[in-house]
């Protein structure tokens, strides 16, 4: 599969992503078993993937997660970006560019809504994610998707 954007650009533009006011709440968190139930096209569920690798990398950090698997998380990140900007693409014969810039924009609302998810299991007493059935089963479908792109 040929690259579309780099790791670095990638986070970059995470980075450059304006945040959410609280008056604009991005969707409610739905389970990703759910939203391939719903039969969501493949480049969905591959920007989905993306946030959720994105987010555990932004909010345990290098520090936590320590260099290996921060590097990982990034790298899947990246892979999951890239997977779902080319399928988009594929999808809606879309031109590289406007893709790319929505494909970014969707895994960063991703990203955010399970951060956010993060924060209130840690709220509630749980761990971040690792005790979180939701975000296991989340992880075991981008497993799986990983192995097929």
């Amino acid at each position: 599969m040929k690259k579309v954007l780099h790791i670095g650009t990638f986070l970059g533009a995470l980075t450059a992503a304006p945040l959410f006011a609280a008056e604009h709440e991005p969707n409610p968190f739905v389970p990703l078993d759910q939203i391939v139930e719903g039969g969501a096209e493949l480049s969905v569920v591959a920007l989905r993937c993306a946030g959720l690798f994105h987010s555990v990398w932004d909010y345990a950090g290098e520090a936590l997660l320590g260099v290996e698997a921060s590097q990982q998380a990034k790298d899947n990140a990246a892979l999951f970006l890239e997977a779902g900007t080319q399928l988009r693409m594929t999808e809606t014969g879309g031109a590289q560019a406007d893709v790319s810039q929505l494909a970014v924009a969707e895994a960063f609302a991703a990203s955010t809504l399970y951060f956010r998810r993060y924060e209130k299991n840690v709220a509630a007493g749980s761990d971040a994610y690792s005790s979180d059935e939701v975000w296991a089963a989340d992880l075991q479908i981008c497993r799986n998707l990983a192995a097929q792109i």
